[in-house]
């Protein structure tokens, strides 16, 4: 009388590490694009929260001169001049200045450089003349 034996043979062991070895690598890749993915969106929360927080410190504080800065790995700078005059208002006969103020964040992610703009336009009461 012959012995059933039981337990897999080589051949199917070996099918079953490959198949194993495929999904796992899928699947670590499929992780690795998300960090990345998940990197680039929290560095561009942070460019948005530096440019607004900055924007925010130069219209309540008129007197500041700090132009540029850095934040961590992040730089920013600000600039506020006249609006063009093709501007799509007019507000001279009124004495009223539009300023367009904006601030550009930078910063560099996997070895290129990304940035950040925001823009806000201030009417100010005057000659026109810059801070």
């Amino acid at each position: 009388m012959a012995r059933a034996e039981s337990g897999f043979t080589l051949v199917e062991v070996l099918v079953a590490i490959a198949i194993l070895a495929l999904v796992t690598a899928t699947t670590l890749g499929a992780m690795t694009t998300a960090v990345g993915w998940g990197n680039e969106g929290d560095n561009l929360l942070t460019a948005q929260n530096i440019a607004s927080n900055q924007l925010e410190q130069w219209i309540s504080a008129p007197d500041s001169t700090s132009q540029s800065g850095e934040v961590a790995r992040f730089s920013w700078e600000i600039s506020e001049h006249p609006m063009d005059s093709d501007a799509p208002f007019d507000l001279t006969s009124a004495q009223l200045i539009p300023r367009q103020i904006q601030v550009t964040v930078r910063w560099d992610e996997n070895g290129a450089e990304k940035s950040f703009s925001l823009e806000t336009v201030r009417v100010a009461a005057g000659t026109g003349s810059a801070r």
